[in-house]
């Protein structure tokens, strides 16, 4: 059956999973690492980008909440229709938040432009091309794009190392969608190295 409250694909084979996590159950009697280095050094590794480049969240949930901390009460706008968790996490944390519907018209105070891409709820995929020529245009602004559905298009989308190479651009990523595994709450930061230093530092 196919569950349609939730964006998360269901045909995964999650047996080598659950087997893993099985042999593990001895760990539980211990602490964890302080911070998960080991999961940040290898996500780094994977996908070609220098240590601190990663930030490992628990779920893009937490990343969002954390940006918005930081550069809290600031001029933010999200371009629309899209995801409701931009939006209340920027008002909960001072911003003045703006809706855009068009990367071609920012407004003049907006220092954080936020986007889902692709979008949820409605599938859209910007252009690499597009956003690339806008984060080059405005380097005074912040772009935060969350990515947690890059793996459900063939569409060419900013990668990790192409997108940490800017000063300006924060990237979401979401283990729970491409992995379906929501309980785990797992997802990831990665930006070049000061704008992640920045977060985390909060």
């Amino acid at each position: 059956t196919a569950n349609f409250s939730s964006n998360v694909y269901s045909k995964v084979n999650l047996s080598r999973l659950k087997a893993h996590l099985c042999e593990c159950i001895g760990e539980i009697g211990n602490y964890p690492e302080p911070e998960p280095y080991t999961l940040e050094a290898r996500i780094a590794s994977r996908c070609q980008l220098p240590s601190g480049a990663v930030c490992v969240t628990n779920g893009a949930t937490e990343a969002i909440y954390l940006i918005a901390q930081t550069f809290r009460g600031t001029n933010t706008a999200i371009l629309q229709p899209t995801f409701s968790e931009y939006a209340d996490a920027c008002r909960l944390h001072g911003h003045k938040v703006v809706p855009i519907y068009n990367l071609n018209r920012l407004p003049d105070r907006g220092r954080l432009i936020w986007l889902c891409n692709p979008n949820n709820p409605t599938g859209e995929v910007r252009e690499k091309e597009v956003l690339t020529a806008c984060i080059k245009q405005n380097p005074q602004r912040i772009f935060i794009m969350d990515q947690s559905y890059e793996f459900f298009t063939q569409k060419a989308l900013l990668t990790a190392k192409e997108a940490a190479e800017f000063p300006n651009v924060i990237l979401l990523h979401s283990m729970t969608k491409r992995f379906a595994v929501p309980g785990l709450r797992l997802g990831y930061i990665t930006a070049c190295k000061e704008l992640l230093h920045e977060i985390r530092t909060q």
